[in-house]
């Protein structure tokens, strides 16, 4: 636990991982030895948010953070790990409005995202392939694509205000055109998963956190 205790200690690290929970649902899932705690929704807009979470719920134990990949405009939420059932109510409703057309200004917009996985550390050389392959299709279409290592698979994002049919679309027809194998026709890892593409509620690892499996942060790939 050493080297979680010092990179959640050292404030540079903090102020990275806070610069992509902005206008985010934030989810940390706890790893115990015996079940995982999800502690959602957090609202993380400074430093001394993510450190007082990390503090009050999350110290010595490790966890996955995530981020929504939706940008939306979080209404004020009750405080502390006890308000968390109530806090939780409040964005659900949030995202039932949006979709239902009556909260329209909730959703800003979504991101490009694709998730290449894998079921083997032997499979991430053709996984960063098949990344930087989705990437150079995204450049050619005019994107400004982010190759991300999670320390196990890869993530593909164009920061954005898109729509999940329009990112849907747009991976799709670029898998197709550069060979890149997908969910929807093959079930052997590695692939890019449409279905997460087009989530509209999707949570993606936080970028600069640490990986509760490899003990490693998700760090971007320059390209």
């Amino acid at each position: 636990m050493d080297v979680w205790y010092n990179y959640y200690s050292n404030s540079e690290n903090i102020k990275e991982i806070v610069k992509f929970c902005r206008y985010r649902e934030v989810v940390a899932i706890k790893r115990l030895r015996d079940r995982n705690v999800t502690l959602r929704p957090l609202k993380i807009f400074k430093p001394e948010h993510l450190e007082y979470w990390i503090k009050r719920a999350l110290t010595g134990v490790k966890f996955d953070l995530y981020i929504s990949n939706a940008s939306v405009k979080l209404p004020k939420l009750p405080c502390g790990l006890k308000n968390l059932r109530e806090a939780r109510k409040i964005i659900n409703q949030k995202w039932m409005d949006w979709i239902e057309g009556r909260d329209p200004d909730f959703v800003t917009g979504f991101d490009i995202f694709a998730d290449i996985d894998i079921d083997d550390f032997s499979q991430r050389g053709q996984a960063k392939e098949y990344a930087l392959r989705l990437a150079d299709g995204l450049k050619e279409k005019g994107y400004n694509p982010q190759v991300w290592d999670t320390s196990r698979g890869f993530h593909v994002i164009v920061m954005g205000r898109f729509q999940p049919d329009f990112c849907v679309k747009v991976v799709r027809e670029i898998c197709e055109e550069y060979k890149i194998p997908t969910s929807l026709n093959t079930t052997e890892k590695p692939y890019v998963d449409i279905a997460v593409t087009g989530d509209i509620r999707r949570i993606r690892r936080c970028p600069y956190s640490l990986h509760s499996k490899t003990d490693k942060p998700m760090v971007r790939y320059e390209i």
